[in-house]
């Protein structure tokens, strides 16, 4: 706030200002003063340029000044520079770098507090709020040059090469880009979403410098991602301040020389150079709103890339911080209009004109319930709403693959079941993924399921468990498995994750899959709990049960206990395959034998066979199929060990699984 000489007005009181949300009145909760201008006022002679001051801040980087007491941001500029490295190509990159470290080194006051995050294949912060030169400037160096910039050209439209400018296109197939458009905006908008939610621990205002290549939209498909990155940027008090790192565009008619020319007469009729101003408008538009939206500003077409910081050092001086609690209680997620009254005559008043406010599951949309499920599968916080168990076996399918059976089982109790009719339903979102090095995404499942239960099913199922089955195809290695489970009537969240290490089981000549416990068999043609969406990420493909599904046996499909609990009533079946490097012209001779152990003690020697042919079709594999009736068991934890004997290289093999009767 400024008088009208442009200079800041200090020693208001909350008295003095008058706040209005959609022209009611609402009560000023919070009042604050940052004032940096009397501090750099003070400091300026007292620190040379050339000097670096000595650190305010140095947090490790597990969350955002995690721990610090909240004085430590009085009166300090909080900088965020946020490197969008999966929308810059390298030479944006390059002046980007240059800009920061011409900012580090000749402009950074012990005012500046800056902390500096990027985006490849995810957000992380390289560096909490410091203002040690030196370690900001090892920070911005060891940022890897061209990391994920194969990405920022990537789905968008080319303005030197755009499709309108081209009317002569034979017989040439042009891919339709517009769905990987609107993903690949929201992912980057996203990203720009979590960088605010990290500091919305800190109560001051933050600004958060962007530098980026633009960052164009497909229309009102990726509102709801825009709409929810400006609520996440103001809930977390945090301003914008965008960059387009291009600099000062140049676009010659028909496109610069890293460009082959159009085809056709676009280029004589003036169209082509329309189109090119046309995609670089809106490569900076959607930045620009975002900027305005958050009380920042967008800097563009300079090839001064520093003048965001002397523009957030303007915007810095002096301010005030009020705070209230609306009177609108309403949960509808409409925008909120924001009024600002000072009693200074003509006094110059700059903030947010507005918010939306929050909403209820029952009004998200169904972009918004997309939005939700991409950021709770991506982000690091968990989610606890409906505590459920996950439980993975390996089985091989081939010499260079295995078949991981997931199951997922959570209590119908915590399910808010809605009475339709006669019959209760529910619906779920489930979401899998399964992430190798660097968090990439090598294998995923996405599947929506809906409960319908007649009055008696209803009754049987309020005391028991609703068990989800899925499975991936993967290559021996080391994995993150994690597991995104939506109840959609009310919205509740859980997640789950863990480490899935694939075994190679070719590693040795004798091998035994995971020991597979059950006592549920279903009929190979039921969908209830078929394997769904197995495959490569992307893919939506129906695997043939009966060829490719280890855990089919007999026309019956063998669907594993998650909790490993059961009781006196129940048959339990026991499933697991040996794997048996072949000897040429030799049949296997295999003893396989189960013991159940309580105790520590032998209980019962359940089984013994002899196993000497493979399966059919296979030379090296033989599956085995138990069933051990649990009427003589007693209520304890058991063990269950089965040992293999290869009665030709005289070898054993023990392998053990515990499990509980209730």
């Amino acid at each position: 706030m400024t008088d009208k000489k442009g200079n800041p007005i200090k020693n208001l009181m909350p008295a003095d200002f008058t706040i209005y949300e959609d022209n009611v009145r609402q009560k000023i909760a919070t009042f604050d003063v940052e004032d940096l201008f009397t501090q750099e006022e003070g400091d300026r002679g007292t620190t040379p340029p050339s000097t670096p001051p000595s650190a305010a801040v140095v947090t490790p980087s597990v969350g955002p000044a995690a721990g610090l007491p909240g004085e430590a941001f009085q009166n300090r500029r909080l900088i965020v520079l946020f490197l969008d490295l999966s929308s810059m190509p390298v030479e944006d990159l390059v002046q980007a770098q240059k800009t920061v470290l011409q900012f580090i080194d000749k402009q950074l006051t012990p005012s500046d507090l800056l902390s500096i995050v990027v985006n490849a294949a995810t957000v992380k912060m390289l560096q909490d709020f410091t203002n040690d030169r030196e370690v900001l400037r090892q920070t911005v160096q060891r940022v890897h040059i061209g990391d994920s910039a194969d990405l920022a050209e990537a789905g968008a439209t080319n303005p030197d090469t755009s499709d309108t400018s081209s009317e002569d296109l034979s017989d040439t197939f042009v891919a339709d880009e517009t769905q990987y458009n609107i993903f690949n905006t929201d992912r980057k908008l996203s990203a720009i979403e979590t960088v605010g939610k990290m500091f919305r621990e800190i109560p001051q205002r933050k600004f958060l410098v962007h530098f980026s290549s633009g960052l164009s939209t497909t229309g009102v498909e990726n509102q709801a991602q825009l709409r929810a990155t400006i609520d996440a940027l103001n809930q977390s008090n945090v301003s914008l301040y965008s960059v387009d790192a291009r600099g000062l565009i140049a676009a010659p008619p028909g496109g610069d020389a890293s460009k082959g020319s159009a085809s056709g007469t676009a280029n004589y009729s003036g169209k082509a150079i329309r189109d090119q101003y046309a995609s670089i408008a809106n490569s900076q538009e959607t930045l620009t709103t975002l900027a305005l939206d958050t009380g920042g500003k967008a800097i563009f077409d300079t090839n001064n890339l520093g003048q965001v910081f002397e523009a957030v050092r303007e915007d810095s001086k002096s301010y005030y911080v009020l705070g209230y609690y609306s009177s609108n209680s309403r949960r509808d997620g409409r925008y909120r209009q924001i009024k600002l009254r000072v009693n200074i005559p003509e006094a110059h008043l700059k903030y947010r004109q507005g918010y939306y406010a929050p909403k209820s599951f029952e009004q998200f949309t169904k972009s918004d319930k997309e939005r939700q499920l991409e950021e709770a599968i991506t982000t690091e916080r968990p989610f606890s709403e409906i505590p459920f168990l996950v439980a993975a076996n390996f089985l091989r399918v081939d010499q260079r693959t295995d078949f991981v059976p997931v199951s997922l089982k959570f209590a119908a109790a915590d399910i808010p079941f809605q009475q339709k009719g006669k019959k209760a339903q529910a619906e779920f979102d489930f979401i899998g993924q399964v992430l190798g090095p660097k968090s990439r995404v090598v294998n995923a499942v996405r599947d929506t399921i809906r409960v319908d239960l007649d009055a008696g099913s209803f009754r049987r199922m309020a005391n028991g468990d609703i068990q989800y089955n899925t499975g991936f195809y993967l290559t021996p290695g080391k994995y993150d498995l994690k597991f995104l489970l939506r109840e959609n009537q009310t919205g509740k969240l859980s997640t789950f994750e863990q480490a899935l290490s694939v075994p190679d089981f070719g590693e040795s000549k004798l091998a035994l899959s995971s020991i597979i416990l059950s006592n549920r068999l279903e009929p190979a043609n039921s969908k209830a709990n078929s394997v769904r969406k197995v495959g490569d990420f992307g893919e939506s493909r129906q695997q043939s049960r009966n060829s490719t599904d280890p855990l089919v046996v007999d026309q019956n499909r063998i669907i594993p206990s998650v909790a490993r609990v059961f009781v006196p009533q129940d048959t339990l079946y026991i499933f697991f395959q040996i794997y048996r490097q072949p000897a040429k012209g030799f049949a296997p001779n295999i003893t396989a034998s189960l013991t159940f152990l309580k105790n520590g003690k032998v209980f019962r020697e359940a089984s013994q066979s002899q196993l000497n042919e493979y399966d059919e079709g296979s030379n090296d594999t033989l599956t085995c199929n138990f069933q051990v009736p649990l009427a003589q068991f007693s209520k304890g934890e058991y063990v269950l060990q089965v040992k293999l004997t290869d009665n030709t290289s005289q070898k054993d093999l023990i392998q053990r699984s515990n499990f509980v009767i209730r």
